[in-house]
């Protein structure tokens, strides 16, 4: 049986998965690090002092009230149509709210205002990251770093875009530069242990995370980017060591329990992986990976019509999934329904994420 589980899946939402250390600590965090900064300095882009009255606003997007704060900065900008710091701020709410192309476009009038502001180019770099348009995040990058060289962001900016990429080499040079700045960035020791995972320099890749879990004890993302590589080096009781952490950590952080899940189907603890992924399922149904990692366990069970219901659910979720594909033209082919074994594969090479060895057993011909 060829089945892909857990973080093996030769598929864009596995590496997604595995990306969430870096890209996900990055972005959900990055944006909101330089707002405080800003407020806590008495920074500014454009002016050296903040007034009360916008300093509210930014309140309102620590918080979380991203419509009020879009409000209220919509007034200021009506007031003062070149006030680089309110489209700045109003771009951040509506990043917060998905509204990623309302953002650009107020981060684009804050470069137009101040072409010289790293910190315009650095938000829209980001943005730009969420929408998938890396080329452009790493321009972005580029500019911010052609204005002030030692823009920390902008390493990690451009490291996560390369690392997107797949250009790992590039991804771990920027890092190492953000590193050598500044020696506490926890995202960037993650982005590193990401980007030396993906070259399978485990070791590397460890030592990377032990490091930011020494500098955050905290962090979800440490534990469970260990877990992945300790994982992926059949570490598995250390691994799931890590991964008990991070869900002790955050009770709710899904890829913590596919990880786990994954590490207890190599053990061949099928119920405690089926427990795992449930748990996935509950917290997110849209959770297209956990329901084929589950069907794979039930497939592995002989279990086979839970095993083709959790590979439907999946595609139902994500009709561009290779990995369900292949795992449901597997226990087609288990079953000799070659037909729908063959047109699974199909889909699955079509999306160019198969299993090479499966593809050639499941075209030799078969006897009568």
């Amino acid at each position: 049986m060829y089945f892909f589980i857990g973080f093996n899946f030769f598929d864009d939402y596995t590496v997604r998965e595995k990306k969430i250390n870096m890209v996900g600590l990055g972005l959900l965090n990055r944006s909101l690090i330089v707002l405080c900064v800003l407020i806590l300095t008495g920074c500014s882009t454009s002016d050296q002092q903040k007034k009360s009255s916008k300093n509210q606003e930014i309140f309102y997007v620590i918080k979380g009230d991203n419509n009020q704060a879009i409000s209220d900065y919509s007034k200021i900008i009506d007031k003062k149509p070149k006030d680089a710091d309110a489209f700045i701020y109003r771009g951040t709410a509506y990043e917060n709210l998905g509204q990623y192309e309302k953002a650009l476009s107020d981060y684009t009038r804050a470069i137009e205002i101040n072409p010289a502001d790293v910190n315009s180019y650095n938000f829209r770099g980001n943005t730009y990251i969420k929408l998938k348009q890396y080329d452009q995040a790493i321009s972005d990058f580029n500019k911010a770093l052609e204005i002030y060289p030692e823009s920390v962001s902008a390493y990690i900016g451009r490291g996560e875009s390369n690392y997107a990429r797949e250009d790992f080499d590039r991804a771990i040079t920027d890092f190492d530069r953000a590193i050598g700045i500044e020696p506490q960035s926890v995202i960037s020791y993650i982005g590193r242990g990401n980007a030396y995972a993906a070259k399978e320099k485990y070791p590397e890749s460890v030592s990377d995370f032990d490091k930011a879990i020494e500098l955050a004890p905290d962090s979800v993302f440490a534990y469970f980017g260990r877990g992945t590589v300790l994982s992926s080096s059949n570490q598995l009781d250390k691994a799931i060591s890590d991964f008990d952490k991070a869900i002790e950590l955050n009770p709710a952080f899904v890829p913590a329990y596919t990880g786990r899940g994954e590490c207890y189907s190599k053990k061949h603890q099928l119920d405690q992986a089926i427990a795992d992924f449930n748990k996935a399922i509950e917290i997110d149904p849209s959770s297209f990976a956990a329901y084929n990692s589950r069907g794979v366990i039930y497939a592995m069970k002989g279990q086979y019509k839970q095993a083709i219901s959790d590979f439907n659910k999946a595609l139902e979720i994500n009709p561009e999934f290779a990995g369900a594909y292949n795992n449901r033209s597997v226990t087609y082919y288990s079953h000799e329904e070659y037909d729908k074994a063959s047109e699974d594969m199909n889909k699955s090479e079509s999306l160019k994420k198969f299993n090479p060895l499966f593809i050639m057993d499941i075209r030799k011909p078969r006897g009568n």
